[in-house]
């Protein structure tokens, strides 16, 4: 026993091994060492199944994402997994899994939610389930500017005025302005989506949307690419583009240097979400979004994963704006119609 071999009482094994530091008798840094060394030399493992049984912690989080490869997504991964990692909280990826059915036979100690169907039946039936979920207990986080916290948390990023402002930027310089967004997004009927702020940006610039300046594609990469080739090279190509998220610009990035295209010189590229990746690039890409969102919702999901529940809710709101980096940098005088 790990308690004999430091010749200490099992109470301070525990509370050595649990990295608590919120008692009042502390002990010293001699018994800390002294436990340590006894732990390594018995080669003592804790049990993480009793310890959920005496506590009703999992130890693991749940985080559920609709396209893994995202850029958005793996930002967002690594932050909850620095967040986590004093914690002993481990992160499991639904990638692009039925969430309600996996936190409804399971118990994570948190879940973060990064999208509901856009449709108007599945996305009520998913907010059902939220409420449900939340009223047994469970500890959701979910991004969803419209909705409103119900004893589950809500991410409100504010989007669609941030993609208003990266339009208004773009025509700033530029009248020719191509639009990659995914496929799903142009039949809106109405709803207000990323590329209905392209739409109504022109539209209020008294500009035509010409259908051959928009790419569509699918949740990945290889599409995306794909889009961005097909405006690339038709015989007059759009001298700025706006995707309407990071992984599709990070592809025109790619297909306009397959092209010999310089950035922003011959085509300027912007993108939607300031993930991390943005600033790496070469060039940087400017994106729209907010600012110092990764680490502070995995700050706030570790923070969940260790309250007792989440209350009637709270809702985290981030302000977007527009990033300028090297990818529509102004280097030339603004063209005019």
């Amino acid at each position: 026993m790990v308690a004999d071999l430091a010749g200490v009482s099992t109470a301070t094994v525990s509370y050595v091994l649990s990295g608590r530091g919120d008692r009042k008798a502390a002990t010293t840094d001699e018994t800390a060492r002294r436990v340590q060394a006894a732990v390594e030399t018995l080669g003592y493992r804790r049990n993480e199944a009793a310890r959920s049984m005496r506590t009703g912690a999992s130890g693991f989080a749940v985080l559920s994402l609709t396209m893994l490869s995202d850029p958005w997504s793996l930002d967002l991964v690594a932050a909850a997994r620095a967040a986590f990692l004093s914690s002993g909280v481990t992160p499991l990826i639904l990638a692009d899994a039925d969430w309600r059915s996996f936190v409804g036979s399971h118990a994570p100690d948190v879940v973060f939610i990064d999208a509901l169907p856009p449709e108007s039946t599945a996305r009520a039936e998913h907010i059902a389930s939220l409420r449900s979920l939340a009223r047994q207990g469970h500890k959701i986080v979910v991004v969803g500017g419209d909705l409103e916290p119900d004893g589950f948390d809500v991410v409100s990023t504010e989007a669609f005025p941030g993609c208003d402002d990266a339009m208004r930027y773009l025509l700033e310089r530029h009248t020719r302005i191509g639009c990659i967004t995914v496929t799903t997004d142009l039949a809106s009927h109405g709803r207000r989506t990323r590329y209905s702020a392209y739409a109504r940006a022109l539209d209020a610039a008294g500009l035509p949307l010409d259908p051959r300046l928009v790419g569509h594609c699918e949740l990945d990469a290889t599409s995306a690419f794909a889009a961005a080739m097909q405006l690339l090279t038709q015989p007059q190509p759009p001298t700025a583009l706006y995707a309407t998220s990071d992984f599709m610009a990070v592809a025109a990035l790619q297909a306009a240097a397959m092209l010999n295209l310089r950035v922003p010189e011959d085509v300027a590229i912007l993108g939607v979400g300031n993930t991390n990746l943005s600033a790496r690039l070469t060039p940087s890409l400017t994106s729209v979004g907010p600012e110092n969102f990764f680490a502070t919702v995995a700050q706030h999901l570790a923070d969940r994963a260790h309250a007792a529940s989440c209350g009637d809710g709270v809702r985290l709101s981030f302000e977007w704006r527009v990033i300028e980096r090297d990818s529509t940098r102004p280097t030339t005088p603004k063209e005019h119609p």
